[in-house]
């Protein structure tokens, strides 16, 4: 009869915690709640649920709770979890029996020919005048062996250190055993845990991983676990069987994309199974009110889109912030999926993306229409895709019967009566194979950059005028040409600031650009596009009428004198 599983053993109370030959385990729960939640909401958790979230963490006795990152400066807003500071530690009311622990990105960290020393002295000081036990370093695999001098620095200091390898699942045993004996030499690291990002292990990758790992470490391993697959929890218990005794979760799965192993249920299996100590239903409360209304706002959690994403070893922060984005639907998302698979999609990049999202964009920037002169000396107002378009058009439309201006659609998907419509734009491919329909419904002309455009996309637009105005991607350009654009990110509010000024527009009015969180590198590629845009030689006076929170002049859509 084959022998019953790690986990059966201890668990079913089959006989002791403990691994082959290792003696006596023990099992730490690390909570990162707040700092794997703030991907969601900018690390700007309410005070009150803070102090909820603490409470109900030292009731069930979790081990650790990583507090949130500690970031160096950033050039965009982010809440106090995303700094994690001494002081704001300080302020709050950590549980006796819970340790504190936050983490650094070695990315951020790495500063040329510093390796990390400066930002480390920066960000932190002597243990023995720190709230702070345990901090973390994120690396990527080859991150990982240029952190020596900031796992020493910290060291020296007093801090207990783990190191995180991330995307684990993309490397070969010999390379997971050859970089833990390189870490171990370092005698150093306290913990080496692995880090599934993609989602995408199952138990016997998991187990894969830890025995490649023990080749070459002989210390505490932990696993960190995304849920993209719905794994999470099975490969959780899979990494316990096979010894590792550091184990990730979050409240209720809050983290990154698909998210993470939950925390209450993980706690409660651990109850039910080992009846490890502690109280799992303390969290109940904090579940099923402040987290379960965090979820219905974000949207965290396993899909289809998400398994996807796993499955094609694409990072889940391409489909989180396609569906954050209200301008894409599913579909869009999938195309999206696809040409990533193909291309390549396991680090995220706003480039990347922009490219996926227009992989049918002309090689050149020559269209066959001439833009010269279709909107000599006149206004061009521009629809986009925000609720100050709803929330104000009525305004918009006495605009419009006073002033007469050009009106030109971002996309075909807002309400806005398309009777004041002039011309519809776009050039995301993917969504003009899902709008090429309604184009044809509307009945309007639509400016698209046709070369890259299948003969099956273009047939279901019927016979619509199209002004093929060219289009080209290339970082960090903005052109403006009388049949072409070169812009520098794949968005239709660029393409359309560049062919409203080629075709002779006196000024552009901008209504619906509402802008996003200024941590979402959507908005910094917007802002991208209009700094690069009022640059540009041909650019004419843009102004946005409805409130924005792009760094561009505004004036108001109610002014008598607009």
């Amino acid at each position: 009869m084959e022998a019953p599983a790690l986990h059966e053993r201890i668990l079913f109370g089959i006989g002791p915690y403990q691994s082959e030959g290792d003696g006596i385990m023990t099992v730490k729960i690390i909570d990162c709640t707040l700092r794997d939640g703030g991907y969601y909401n900018d690390w700007n958790f309410s005070r009150q649920t803070v102090e909820h979230y603490l409470a109900v963490m030292g009731q069930a006795s979790v081990d650790v709770v990583e507090i949130g990152f500690r970031f160096l400066d950033q050039d965009n807003f982010i809440g106090p979890y995303g700094f994690s500071t001494d002081a704001l530690i300080e302020s709050l009311p950590i549980p006796a029996n819970l340790q504190v622990g936050v983490m650094i990105n070695a990315k951020e960290m790495l500063a040329p020919g510093d390796h990390g020393r400066s930002a480390i002295k920066q960000l932190f000081t002597s243990k023995t005048s720190s709230p702070v036990s345990l901090v973390r370093i994120a690396a990527h695999f080859d991150e990982a062996r240029a952190c020596r001098a900031i796992v020493d620095d910290l060291r020296s200091l007093g801090y207990q250190v783990g190191l995180n390898i991330m995307q684990a699942s993309r490397k070969t045993g010999d390379e997971l055993a050859a970089i833990a004996a390189d870490i171990a030499s370092w005698k150093s690291v306290d913990v080496l845990y692995f880090a599934d990002s993609m989602g995408n292990m199952d138990q016997d990758k998991v187990r894969g991983t830890v025995a490649a790992l023990k080749r070459g470490w002989q210390g505490p391993l932990g696993i960190h676990t995304h849920d993209n697959m719905g794994m999470a929890l099975v490969n959780t218990l899979a990494a316990m069987d096979a010894g590792v005794t550091w184990l990730d979760a979050t409240v209720l799965g809050m983290g990154r994309g698909a998210g993470n192993l939950r925390t209450e249920t993980l706690l409660m299996e651990l109850s039910r199974r080992i009846g490890r100590p502690g109280q799992p239903e303390a969290l109940f409360s904090l579940v099923l009110n402040e987290f379960d209304a965090l979820h219905r706002l974000y949207g965290w959690g396993p899909s289809l889109l998400y398994y996807l994403a796993a499955a094609y070893e694409i990072h889940p922060l391409y489909v989180q912030i396609m569906l954050q984005d209200n301008r894409y639907k599913p579909e869009e998302v999938l195309a999206v999926l696809r040409h990533l698979k193909d291309t390549g999609g396991h680090s995220y990049s706003s480039v990347r993306l922009q490219a996926a999202l227009g992989s049918g964009t002309n090689p050149s920037s020559e269209g066959t229409w001439n833009a010269s002169g279709w909107a000599s000396g006149r206004t061009v107002l521009v629809i986009g895709p925000g609720d100050g378009v709803r929330d104000h058009e009525g305004a918009l439309l006495d605009y419009i019967d006073r002033a007469d201006p050009l009106v030109v659609c971002l996309n075909a998907t807002t309400s806005f009566p398309r009777d004041r419509i002039d011309l519809y734009a776009a050039c995301h491919l993917a969504r003009q194979a899902m709008e090429a329909a309604t184009y044809r419904q509307f009945g309007r002309p639509v400016a698209i950059p046709l070369e890259g455009v299948p003969e099956l996309i273009r047939a279901d637009m019927g016979n619509i005028e199209i002004l093929d105005y060219g289009l080209k991607i290339q970082d960090g350009r903005f052109e403006i040409g009388s049949t072409g654009c070169v812009l520098p990110r794949l968005l239709v509010a660029g393409y359309v600031l560049a062919l409203a000024s080629a075709a002779g527009a006196q000024r552009i009015l901008l209504a619906g650009f509402d802008g996003y969180p200024v941590s979402d590198p959507r908005g910094r590629d917007m802002q991208t596009v209009l700094d690069l845009y009022r640059a540009t030689k041909g650019a004419v006076p843009v102004m946005a009428v409805t409130p924005s929170t792009y760094a561009l002049r505004h004036h108001s859509i109610y002014s008598p004198q607009l």
